[in-house]
């Protein structure tokens, strides 16, 4: 049976905000109720009960004692929070009021629903990862993401020690991947959870920011990685799971196996050939032979412009380039 989630705001314009970002990622769980009145509330509230609610601070008064008792967890939009947990601030993105109500609520959630820890949906992993420098593989990768998730809930990892995507994303996270495997080795119960409210989204691409160093990235193991990996193929809601990936990356070869397709940019020059040579030689003579063969390199064309902001990755040639591959690789879009 579905919780119910209510957010109650005599703004009406501002209630909707936070309808489409919670039914695509908790429609699953929760039966969603937007109330511009708070008599609508007391009538729900008169014979049921409602497990998340997000009501306006002046709303929030009318409520009678016995009203509040049938509210598993109540949250404040206020506009000046006094500090308390249960208050937020409603002066910020929908997307950063639900992780904050998320965060919460996972705390005091003894354990995850069923329909939270286990997916019956087929993930695709992607790896991105070339041994040749400079050939826009991030711009790539991060296109190839949003492209993605305009129609599947698609997620992008970065595992490179010097990514630039915070200065590119205009980023002041306040969780990044470093967070992402503290919480999966010390609160498993509630990783999903706690993996909610530490995405963050851009053009529809749920993205975590990266390692702030390499110094961080080089600290995990790769058996760690793998151990991530499969849970996530088990219990995960994404649809697609880019993972962006540098030789910095501990166990490379073996997240490289774990991916369905595997993505190389090649150049033509002389440098560039030989390293992909010197690269198909390891992966044989280690034993990688499957990794060479689900790869599929891409001479990526001399594009006229490449986007100078991320929110215009997914128009111009690198965009169009990136569609024609979906349709010849994944038969998307056709």
């Amino acid at each position: 049976m579905q919780k119910r989630f209510v957010i109650c705001d005599s703004d009406s314009h501002y209630a909707e905000r936070f309808i489409n970002v919670v039914q695509e990622r908790l429609e699953q769980e929760f039966s969603l109720y937007v109330y511009e009145n708070i008599q609508q509330l007391k009538e729900l509230l008169a014979g049921k009960t409602a497990e998340i609610v997000l009501i306006s601070q002046f709303l929030y008064e009318h409520l009678k004692k016995e009203e509040l008792s049938r509210i598993n967890h109540l949250f404040l939009l206020c506009e000046e929070p006094s500090g308390k947990n249960n208050e937020i601030c409603r002066y910020q993105a929908a997307d950063a009021i639900l992780r904050q109500v998320f965060q919460t609520y996972a705390e005091h959630t003894e354990q995850l629903p069923a329909n939270q820890t286990a997916t019956s949906q087929n993930i695709h992993f992607i790896g991105i990862y070339t041994p040749i420098g400079r050939c826009l593989q991030t711009t790539f990768a991060v296109t190839l993401g949003q492209l993605l998730a305009k129609d599947h809930r698609t997620l992008y990892l970065n595992f490179e020690g010097f990514s630039g995507l915070r200065r590119v994303f205009q980023d002041t996270p306040d969780y990044n991947m470093m967070d992402f495997v503290y919480f999966y080795d010390c609160a498993r119960e509630k990783f999903l959870y706690r993996l909610e409210h530490m995405v963050q989204t851009m053009n529809g691409l749920d993205f975590i920011s990266p390692f702030e160093s390499y110094t961080e990235l080089a600290s995990i193991t790769g058996a760690k990685w793998k151990e991530i990996f499969h849970y996530l193929e088990e219990k995960s809601p994404y649809e697609y799971i880019i993972l962006d990936l540098s030789e910095q990356m501990n166990g490379l070869l073996d997240i490289l196996r774990l991916c369905e397709k595997v993505y190389t940019i090649t150049k033509d020059d002389g440098f560039a050939l030989a390293k992909m040579e010197q690269y198909e030689q390891m992966l044989r003579g280690m034993d990688y032979e499957d990794v060479w063969e689900k790869t599929i390199q891409r001479k990526l064309p001399i594009f006229r412009q490449i986007p100078a902001h991320i929110e215009q990755f997914t128009y111009g040639d690198v965009a169009d380039y990136t569609r024609n591959l979906l349709r010849e690789d994944w038969g998307y879009g056709s």
